[in-house]
């Protein structure tokens, strides 16, 4: 589903690999080179549940990486640029 979403922007994207990072206090973040946003996920019984979706880059984010920094995660975006995100998005 969240390659489908990242799809309306990009039809061409192909998703080999996905990051992601559970934060502090339970939730987690997830994206993948070439998508425009960050997912925040809660966890559920057998599932997790998207609950935010913080854009990034217009353009896709090229090499993500992401960081524990508490309280926060750092996702480092391969072209020198980080990012502070909590569940609530970039601060």
């Amino acid at each position: 589903p969240l390659r489908d979403f990242e799809r309306r922007n990009n039809p061409n994207l192909n998703v080999s690999e996905v990051g992601f990072i559970r934060s502090h206090d339970g939730f987690y973040f997830v994206t993948a080179p070439g998508f425009v946003n960050v997912y925040v996920m809660q966890p559920r019984e057998g599932e997790l549940r998207s609950v935010k979706r913080i854009k990034i880059d217009e353009n896709g984010i090229q090499s993500p990486a992401f960081n524990q920094r508490n309280p926060v995660i750092q996702l480092l975006d391969g072209t020198g640029r980080s990012f502070d995100l909590t569940k609530d998005g970039i601060i």
